[in-house]
């Protein structure tokens, strides 16, 4: 995948140059110009006549990302890039007036200054092997005395993220990219994407959890206080905002505590006298919902404030025990109920009592019933609501 990233990235600057064909059958030798110097990138004159710092363009082909690890939230992906700029040093050179064509990678750095790219929040990167075809061992010298060459690497990408919405959470990851070892006085990078159109989303990518839309971040300048002295330095790069996938925590995470919820409804329907059926299918659903909320709450990102999930257990569990406080209370009644009128216990006052208070005990379930249907659906609409953005 990497490759064809690599490839399609390579064409697209190359189109821009004629024939890929004939690009690739010429050769030019560049030659050092004497007291040439490959510590220091040249100043281009302006119309003024005054010294300005190189333009190096930084173009973003496409990315991979293969996989993503919360717990030390880094990022691992595959990414390919094109660096351009123009060496008035080396074309001042009569020799080398008029030449373009493929020039050998490691002749252009062994023998010219190049930009020495950092990826500012990159903790790993190595080449990824694209040898195979021997067109990408070489650097391009366009007509107009650009120079052109791609890189492919696999990066790990130390970001940012806040899991405190969790399921419901969206992060912002900038990739940033400086050219380490010059100054702003020096050089100047200019960020580009294939397919770019004024910073606009150039494309989205899904992982197995994350929507990710792929946008170019406005160049910028980046103040390096370790340095000494201290320097300004340029910086581009891209920003890659993850949006987490929802459908799956609603069918995993959400849907079965609300179905037990709704179950444990049902206890309204049963006889407050049938003790063991009522209070053993509360308690059964009661410890289902706990068991959900606990496998959920360790499944999650881990996160030092109360957040969306902490939320969501407080609604179910607050509910459920709702529910089984409701019956508590009317067994107690019930209790009191039977020790107040013991004495008569074959009377028929006690028998119209009965059937008083058992009716009464059925309007609090009835109640009850409808409190709970009307109010947890009204708490899952707010929940919702406030999360989902």
């Amino acid at each position: 995948m990497a490759k064809r990233y690599f490839l399609v990235l390579h064409w697209y600057i190359l189109g821009t140059l004629g024939d890929l064909q004939e690009v690739l059958r010429r050769e030019c030798f560049l030659r050092p110009p004497t007291n040439y110097s490959k510590s220091l990138p040249a100043k281009i004159s302006n119309e003024k006549g005054q010294r300005e710092p190189l333009e190096v363009f930084f173009t973003f082909g496409g990315s991979e990302i293969e996989y993503i690890k919360e717990e030390n939230q880094r990022i691992y992906m595959s990414i390919v890039y094109e660096e351009k700029w123009s060496d008035p040093r080396i074309f001042d050179l009569e020799e080398n007036k008029g030449c373009w064509g493929k020039v050998p990678l490691k002749y252009l750095r062994d023998n010219f200054w190049t930009p020495a790219l950092v990826h500012w929040n990159a903790r790993k990167h190595s080449s990824i092997n694209t040898m195979m075809d021997d067109n990408l061992g070489y650097a391009l010298v366009t007509p107009d005395n650009y120079l052109i060459y791609s890189v492919a690497l696999t990066v790990e990408v130390n970001c940012k993220f806040q899991f405190d919405q969790f399921p419901f959470d969206h992060h912002d990851c900038p990739y940033l990219v400086t050219n380490w070892f010059d100054t702003t006085d020096y050089v100047v990078l200019k960020g580009n994407m294939v397919n770019q159109t004024k910073g606009k989303e150039l494309w989205v990518e899904t992982t197995q959890v994350y929507e990710v839309e792929v946008t170019l971040l406005e160049d910028s300048v980046r103040f390096d206080g370790f340095s000494t002295p201290p320097r300004n330095l340029s910086v581009t790069g891209k920003n890659y905002h993850f949006r987490r996938m929802l459908f799956p925590y609603i069918t995993t995470f959400f849907a079965p505590m609300v179905i037990v919820v709704y179950l444990s409804m049902i206890s309204f329907w049963i006889p407050v006298e049938i003790v063991p059926g009522r209070m053993s299918m509360l308690v059964t659903l009661f410890l289902t919902s706990v068991n959900l909320g606990i496998s959920n709450q360790a499944n999650a990102p881990p996160s030092n404030k109360v957040g969306a999930v902490d939320l969501w257990n407080f609604i179910i569990f607050g509910t459920h025990n709702g529910i089984i406080w409701e019956y508590a209370y009317l067994l107690f009644s019930r209790f009191k109920f039977c020790k107040a009128n013991k004495g008569i216990a074959n009377d028929s006052k006690y028998s119209e009592a009965m059937r008083e208070f058992t009716l009464w005990t059925n309007r609090v379930d009835t109640i009850s019933f409808w409190i709970c249907f009307i109010t947890f659906p009204f708490l899952l609409i707010v929940y919702f609501s406030l999360n989902i953005k």
